[in-house]
């Protein structure tokens, strides 16, 4: 007997769209590869970029203006 509350995940339908992954084949998408391919760069330059944007300083991110060195 039911009192209430949230359904059980396989009330709601979760466990039914678990299964279904399992039955299928699920496709790996290599997202650097396809994004470098749009660019017309390679899936290393795709790297370079990133790690070079993980490096800038917030100042520099935000469009302050900051002082040219001597």
């Amino acid at each position: 007997m039911k009192l209430g509350g949230r359904p059980k995940n396989e009330e709601r339908g979760l466990q039914k769209s678990a299964n279904l992954l399992e039955q299928k084949e699920v496709k790996k998408i290599d997202t650097r590869a396809e994004l470098a391919k749009i660019a017309g760069v390679s899936h290393d330059t795709i790297y370079k970029v990133k790690e070079i944007e993980s490096q800038i300083p917030a100042e520099i991110l935000s469009g302050k203006k900051i002082k040219p060195f001597p």
